[in-house]
This record gives C-alpha cells, structure tokens and sequence, in this order.
C-alpha cells in the first residue's frame, strides 16, 4: 500500500489503479499531521516521510515518487507506535538520505549519456579484422556516463538501466568522471549488482571512480569474493578492456606479445620474395623494455618504425602533470613516418607501452 499511495495510486506490481489520484494528496496530508499519533510531529523531524502506524505494530511510509517502506514489530511505545519500527525506518532515512524536506543539490538526471563500445572506441588502434569484428559485436558493451550527485534515488536510476539493458549487453561500464558525490549508502546497491551480472557470465566496470574512494572501499565489502569488479582509472582503458574482451569472445585472441612476422605486417603485405628480400636488407631491429621512450617531441625524424611485437602508446603530458594517451598502436603498424614524409622534427611523445 505504502509503494501504491508513492505511485499516486497505481499499484507499481500489477499497474492496476488502487486509489484515485484525487485522493493521494489528501491521504498522504492526513499521514503527515496525525498518522503517528502524538509522535507525528517529532517523525516528521527525524524521519520526514508521511506515514501511518497501526496498534498492531505496524507501520508504512511513504516518500512520493520514489518509493514505500513497510515495517512489522508488536512491541508498542507509550504512544502506540513500534518500538522497532520507528528504529527501523529512522536508521533506513538517515542512511539513504530519504527525508522529504532535503533540499536536493540538482535535479539533473544521473546519466547524462550513454554509448556502446561500437558507437565510440578507445584510442587503441585495431587491425581491420579487429575492426569489423566489434563493429559486429560492438553493442554488447555500454557505458553510461553519470553526473552530478549519486544519492539513492539516483543510484536506482543507474540500476533500473542497466538491469534493463543487461539482456542486451555483457559489459556495462559506469562512468564516475562528472559524478561530484557518492553516497556510501548506495554501495551496496551496486554490489548486489555486480553480483547478480557476474553471476550470468557478465562484467560490472568502473571508470574514474578514483576520486571516490569511499564508495570503492565500501563496494569491495558488499561484494563478494567470487565477483570480480574491474576498476580503471580512466574510461578510455576501461573501453580499451571491453573490447579485448568483445574481441576474444568472437574468437579474436588480443596479445600484443605475441611477434608476427614481417609477412605478416600490413605495411609488407603482398609483396614477392624478391621485394620481400630487398626490404629485410634495408631494416634493421631494435629492442625497448616496457616504458622505454621511443622518440620525444621535436626529435630529429630519421627513421620509421614497424611493429612487430607488444604495443606502442602515443602520449602528451598536461598541464596538471598527467599523461593523456593519445593512442596505442598493436603488431603489424607502422609509426614515426610523417616527420619522414613531411621533412620535419616530431611531433609527438611515444613510448613502448608493454
């Protein structure tokens, strides 16, 4: 009844009207004055929801538009409310912040947009075979880029998409960069999310949620062992992630350690032994451990580099200290040409990533 009276009357199970509408007002107003007795005035200053006890013990509340809550327990005060009830349902507002007066601090929706890893790709070059491959399967990872305050209305939201979206997809990636706060509260909102995706072979991920710490040590206690939530820092390597992932489910193994040989390389493809052989003449190897510099901005540009094992990133510092990738180049691609080709320095930052 109390989730009838927070639909204005619709009962939110069958869809079936319960009450009509012209009455929610009324009711939910007679609620608020008198409906916890002579401890009205004192739950709507603790508690703030609307709400009716019975001498049987117990008691519904209600916060419009979101949700009831229900509570059983016979023990009575002096003022014929549940001992236990009033406990519960004052610890489950001050938890989830559900005090009808609170001033929410926007009322923007919690997800300002979302994509699927089809739409928009990391900045990790693929091969064309890689590319037709996630333009193929592609949908079946999303993320959802939230904003502003997650509070427990929000995170509902959040939820309800994602369990809508689920049989769809089998990664789903939030977004915390736009997110100012998180409420601890909902951690275990998500936790039981995470869980029940794990537990059909699906992926919970989180990107940029780095500035929230709280709510990652609070999520890692609600979540089981078995479930693993991936965490990024940034949502480019978590997009990065869901396409190796995308890519090795279809039977399109990623493993940039694994060396190809220069036949195998797009930029000597095709070509006759003896042009085979004419170009192994003019190259030569070089070998660089994991985040070697390969070459710095403004360079001298006097060679060209083929890839034919691990991966190569393309990066620029900012002006706050951190490190923007601006690619990754796998085996089989070529890099350093267009200083060549243009006769001028470097351009860019590149490092030997792994």
């Amino acid at each position: 009844m109390a989730a009838t009276l927070a639909n204005n009357g619709m009962n939110p199970v069958t869809g079936e009207r319960a009450v009509s509408d012209v009455y929610v007002d009324s009711i939910l107003s007679v609620m608020s004055t008198c409906g916890m007795y002579d401890y009205t005035g004192e739950w709507v200053y603790r508690i703030g929801m609307p709400a009716k006890s019975g001498v049987g013990g117990g008691i519904m509340a209600v916060l419009p538009g979101q949700l009831g809550i229900a509570v059983f327990s016979p023990r009575l005060d002096e003022r014929g409310n549940s001992v236990r009830g009033v406990k519960a349902c004052e610890e489950i507002s001050h938890r989830f912040n559900l005090h009808s007066l609170r001033v929410p601090q926007a009322s923007l929706t919690p997800i300002r947009t979302q994509y699927s890893a089809g739409a928009i790709s990391s900045k990790r070059q693929r091969t064309e075979a890689e590319r037709a491959t996630l333009a193929q399967v592609g949908a079946r990872a999303v993320a959802y880029e939230l904003q502003g305050e997650l509070t427990f209305p929000a995170a509902e939201v959040v939820v309800r998409a994602l369990v809508d979206g689920s049989p769809a997809q089998d990664i789903s990636i939030l977004d915390f960069r736009r997110v100012a706060r998180i409420e601890v509260a909902v951690a275990p909102i998500f936790a039981e999310l995470a869980q029940s995706l794990g537990a059909v072979g699906k992926y919970f991920v989180l990107a940029g949620a780095k500035n929230h710490p709280d709510f990652i040590k609070r999520l890692a206690e609600f979540t089981d062992s078995a479930v693993a939530v991936r965490a990024f820092d940034e949502i480019d390597l978590a997009l990065e992630w869901a396409e190796d992932q995308l890519l090795m489910a279809n039977n399109a193994p990623v493993n940039p350690l694994h060396r190809i040989s220069l036949a195998e390389h797009a930029a000597f493809n095709g070509l006759a032994p003896d042009e085979m052989a004419f170009a192994l003449r003019l190259l030569g190897q070089r070998h660089y451990l994991p985040g070697a510099k390969i070459i710095h901005k403004g360079d001298h540009a006097d060679t060209i580099f083929f890839l034919m094992r691990g991966a190569v990133s393309i990066t620029i510092p900012l002006a706050d200290g951190r490190i923007k990738r601006l690619s990754t180049l796998a085996p089989g691609m070529t890099f350093g040409e267009l200083a060549i080709v243009d006769r001028s320095d470097r351009s860019g930052r590149r490092q030997c990533g792994h």
